[in-house]
């Protein structure tokens, strides 16, 4: 494994390196003898530094190089650089503290909350930071970006944000949108009296608190995590999926003989979700209606987010909600649509939406 932050050695000096994203070895073919990505950027770090005259230069001829996706820090022995991708795939803040003399750096924007304002950096922007302070030292221009829409949907803290929008207040409008779509249904909940909304742990929870006030439904936080079971999606293979989320969950004694609306992120593979619905129907659940917070996965992703392959997406063997809810063992099950997410976030057109798009070539 590698373990950040790398120390190497190329023509300018000594380094550590720290790398946050995925750059699709494959799509290099001077580069498919890697088995690492992390090793690849090193590497090239290392040979091309022959052919530059300094870390300005090298770090230009990267950025044009690799398309995406990545966030970089090099500290080297004179300057700090930080690089984003031109595409500006994965977030990227920080704050500065001229009087202490203090810059941090992080994809998380939250924890900034108690600072000043964080700024952040750009698509396609080379930052360094040395005894002069911190100045933007190249800027490459692209006409178009593509933020991952899954930085939103799960893997950002809610109190964090990312291209000006409040991951908080996108999840809001998301969970009251999913409530809207089972308010204007003609088949499902006739007698709200009998339900109950319940998230999965722990961003479903984001969605499903906004959904309860919205549909008028009260919200239980009788499904928690068990805190000794971490990520179930990104396990090494099924078995181990499996194993685990069995074991994913703690459930409230209240949830037995209730009607439940149960909110979730995201279907990827579908095993965390046929675990739980089992193991709820087992515990002594009655009805349990699936709301999903994400558009069908039909695609795989290769800059940084776990989804497998096209075989493996639940949602191209199921393609059919009836058929997905035999498959899950639920009673109903309904995604929220492309167009409604994108009409919630601002510059929607500089979107990566390649996971959930009919056509893999279209990545916004």
């Amino acid at each position: 494994p590698i373990y950040q932050p790398f120390y190497s050695h190329n023509n300018f000096g000594d380094y550590a390196i720290a790398f946050n994203g995925n750059i699709p070895i494959e799509e290099y073919i001077d580069n498919n003898k890697y088995n690492s990505d992390t090793l690849m950027i090193i590497d090239f770090l290392n040979v091309m530094s022959y052919e530059h005259n300094n870390w300005c230069e090298l770090l230009q001829f990267f950025i044009s190089y690799f398309k995406k996706s990545f966030n970089l820090l090099i500290q080297t022995k004179d300057s700090l650089f930080i690089i984003k991708d031109s595409f500006g795939v994965r977030p990227l803040y920080y704050i500065e503290k001229k009087q202490s003399n203090t810059y941090i750096f992080s994809s998380e924007s939250y924890i900034f909350n108690n600072f000043d304002i964080p700024k952040e950096v750009k698509g396609g922007q080379i930052l360094a930071l040395n005894k002069y302070g911190l100045k933007k030292i190249f800027d490459y221009e692209r006409y178009y970006q593509t933020h991952c829409i899954f930085e939103y949907i799960y893997f950002l803290n809610s109190k964090s944000k990312f291209e000006d929008m409040q991951v908080e207040l996108y999840r809001q409008e998301i969970g009251k949108l999913l409530a809207i779509q089972d308010i204007e249904s003609k088949d499902f909940l006739k007698n709200k009296d009998n339900y109950i909304v319940v998230g999965v742990p722990n961003t479903g929870n984001d969605y499903a608190i906004p959904y309860s006030e919205k549909i008028s439904i009260p919200y239980k936080n009788y499904i928690t995590k068990n805190k000794n079971v971490n990520r179930t999606f990104i396990l090494k293979d099924n078995q181990e999926r499996n194993k685990f989320a069995n074991l994913k969950y703690i459930f409230d004694e209240n949830l037995k003989g209730k009607n439940i609306i149960v909110i979730d992120d995201s279907l990827v593979r579908g095993i965390k979700l046929k675990n739980l619905v089992k193991n709820l129907k087992e515990f002594g659940v009655n009805e349990i209606h699936i709301r999903i917070a994400s558009p069908p996965i039909i695609n795989p992703c290769k800059y940084g987010i776990d989804i497998p392959t096209e075989k493996e997406l639940i949602y191209n063997t199921f393609n059919d909600t009836k058929k997905l809810n035999q498959y899950l063992n639920c009673d109903s099950l309904k995604y929220i649509s492309i167009q409604k997410i994108l009409s919630v976030l601002p510059n929607y057109d500089k979107k990566c939406t390649m996971c959930f798009n009919d056509d893999p070539n279209l990545e916004w």
